[in-house]
């Protein structure tokens, strides 16, 4: 998706500098700075001693501040900005589940795009099959499926192994490939037969990743993954 200068994307923007002309002039204390200010030096290069002691710092406190932190990186990763993404992922990783979830189940049905996809595929690193079905009706969604199809298959959720092999026949390749993976990731047998058609895939990468799906299922000797790439 590409960045759009909305309204609130331009205050973002104006908050962020005005807190970058604060930052330079005043002390920082990470465990009373704002939100905005600790983002401001989570990710500010490091040229000097000083500067990379406040990134630490402003990390360990953005950290530090658990659910609060991270839905206010959700709110804002639709930004055009890396470091949020980079920061939001850290976070996810190594919250609890029982914090993580809840915030990222409050973005599946964002309006915004870049909010829904990403709360769907951090959902994937934490261990929450309970909510394959508030993710599975997300398999439709344009922006937010192929994340849907991930998440479904690091959750291992069975139940929707048929939903997610119809996309091995989806337009996107990219998203073909997260079917077989997926459904590598699920690991129910029911899922050969699927596997075996699509390495009549036209792309390599399709054809690769349902050969590697099928052959952990243990069919050693079902389809062939050398059809020419026409």
């Amino acid at each position: 998706m590409m960045w759009k200068p909305t309204i609130r994307n331009c205050l973002l923007a104006a908050t962020l500098a005005l807190t970058r002309m604060h930052a330079v002039a005043d002390d920082f204390d990470p465990s009373t700075a704002s939100l905005e200010n600790l983002l401001f030096h989570a990710q500010r290069y490091g040229n000097t001693a000083e500067k990379r002691m406040r990134k630490k710092a402003a990390q360990e406190e953005l950290f530090a501040r658990k659910t609060e932190a991270l839905a206010y990186l959700m709110e804002h990763i639709d930004i055009d900005n890396m470091w949020i993404q980079i920061l939001a992922y850290q976070l996810v990783v190594k919250l609890d589940k029982e914090d993580a979830v809840p915030v990222l189940l409050g973005f599946i049905d964002d309006p915004n795009d870049r909010k829904r996809k990403s709360a769907v595929y951090f959902l994937g690193f934490k261990d929450a099959p309970e909510h394959a079905e508030r993710v599975a009706a997300l398999l439709g969604d344009d922006s937010a499926g192929g994340a849907a199809v991930r998440t479904l298959g690091k959750w291992k959720a069975v139940d929707y192994l048929e939903d997610v092999a119809q996309f091995l026949t989806h337009d996107k390749e990219r998203w073909r490939v997260l079917a077989a993976n997926a459904l590598r990731d699920i690991g129910d047998k029911r899922a050969i037969p699927y596997l075996r058609e699509a390495e009549k895939d036209q792309y390599f990468t399709v054809r690769k990743a349902a050969e590697r799906a099928r052959r952990s299922l243990g069919d050693e000797n079902g389809g062939s993954s050398t059809r020419p790439i026409s």
